[in-house]
């Protein structure tokens, strides 16, 4: 087994207690990144992962948090990997080609076997087991959170399927998905083709690299939120005002579709969003392990660039009290969810503690402290594929 592969597997097949005493206290099982993953998103404040600002020191925070599991597993392997979506879409360098992301050797086929009930049987987790909420073990959150309601399973509250197997639907055969069930999705008729193709030929968006990096453009992109805007569409409904904050984002092109481009086009709908695959489940897509995490951290490396962008054009945004515009106050964006200001400790209900290695935080790291801590000119973890102010200012 490769090491990214077996790195992973541990995470799955050791309980956390057990896997701290073999590993070291920094391991954590997998279940426990699934269960604080939807524990944002059912928060009865408001999600704290997905809406405004928090979208992205939360999954950097989450990130950090099964990176440092996976190198207590295996430390040779060094970092944990990342998913450039853009060379897997049609046409991309390694669409159809043993390099696909789509194949056995990775992350199996896009759509899941429509004779096993659309399990992903193929790929290096083929066969991935979806558990049941554990209410002896995760009593604490069990007020917020127990699973799906009609399966118990670990998916969202609403989620119907009950295939106890990770679960693709496949976009080409789905019976009733239309772009318009997703809310968000209307307010950009272009992006809803795009969505659209890759329903009808079964593929990723067609998401290129320069839909990627009209999010590093510090000159147009001021503040955090405003990357929110460019980088996923869904964040523009919650803004303090949501027709300015769509003006903005259409003048991306598709770059909005960034954060969903593989949840939606991997994931799928069967007959509706109450029957989303494992990706396309907001609450508990990391069960689908490898795309989820993967994807995720490609997305933190675009914002990790336009942040060291920003920074080396107008050093004062990584000062202490203006952070990348990341609002302190409610005065300063007005419809943040309860929970995700600056200072306020990221997903409270089922905080980090363990994020830096040595620098343990019993109370919760905050929106400010992964900011602080993962500042360009001083982060603990880079990319082997950076460009811009990173690499030519920053030096990674």
């Amino acid at each position: 087994m490769d090491p990214a592969r077996r790195a992973v597997a541990n995470p799955k097949a050791v309980p956390t207690p057990a896997g701290k005493v073999i590993f070291g206290p920094l391991y954590q099982d997998y279940t426990e990144f699934v269960v604080r993953h939807s524990i944002a998103y059912h928060d009865p404040r408001g999600d704290q992962g997905h809406i405004g600002p928090c979208l992205m020191t939360f999954h950097r925070a989450l990130m950090l948090e099964f990176e440092n599991a996976l190198l207590s597993v295996v430390p040779g392997l060094r970092a944990m990997p990342y998913w450039d979506f853009t060379l897997d879409r049609p046409g991309g360098r390694y669409f159809n080609t043993s390099q696909y992301i789509f194949t056995e050797k990775y992350a199996g086929k896009i759509g899941g076997d429509p004779e096993a009930n659309y399990t992903v049987t193929t790929g290096a987790f083929g066969w991935r087991p979806v558990e049941k909420f554990q209410r002896r073990r995760f009593t604490q959150y069990e007020s917020i959170y127990n699973g799906s309601r009609t399966t118990g399973l670990l998916r969202g509250w609403v989620n119907n399927v009950d295939n106890p197997y990770v679960t693709r639907f496949p976009w080409g055969t789905n019976r009733a998905y239309n772009a318009t069930q997703m809310p968000w999705a209307v307010l950009s008729p272009a992006m809803v083709k795009v969505m659209k193709d890759a329903s009808d030929a079964n593929t990723l968006y067609n998401f290129t690299k320069a839909d990627y990096d009209r999010c590093l453009n510090a000159s147009a992109i001021k503040s955090i939120n405003q990357w929110n805007y460019c980088a996923d569409l869904s964040t523009v409904p919650t803004a303090p005002n949501p027709m300015e904050a769509l003006g903005f984002a259409n003048q991306f092109g598709i770059s909005p579709l960034m954060h969903a481009s593989a949840h939606f086009a991997t994931g799928g709908f069967l007959d509706s969003i109450m029957d989303g695959g494992d990706l396309s489940d907001t609450s508990t897509s990391p069960n689908d392990i490898l795309l989820f995490m993967a994807q995720h951290a490609n997305i933190d490396r675009n914002v990790l660039m336009w942040q060291a962008n920003l920074q080396a054009s107008d050093p004062k945004v990584a000062d202490k009290g203006v952070m990348w515009g990341y609002p302190a106050t409610k005065a300063q964006y007005p419809t943040i969810v309860e929970g995700c200001l600056l200072h306020d400790p990221i997903n409270s209900a089922a905080k980090f503690t363990e994020l830096i290695p040595g620098r343990s935080k019993a109370n919760g790291y905050t929106h400010f402290d992964v900011l602080d801590l993962t500042r360009p000119d001083n982060i603990p973890y880079t990319y082997d594929n950076v460009y811009g102010a990173l690499k030519t200012k920053f030096k990674h």
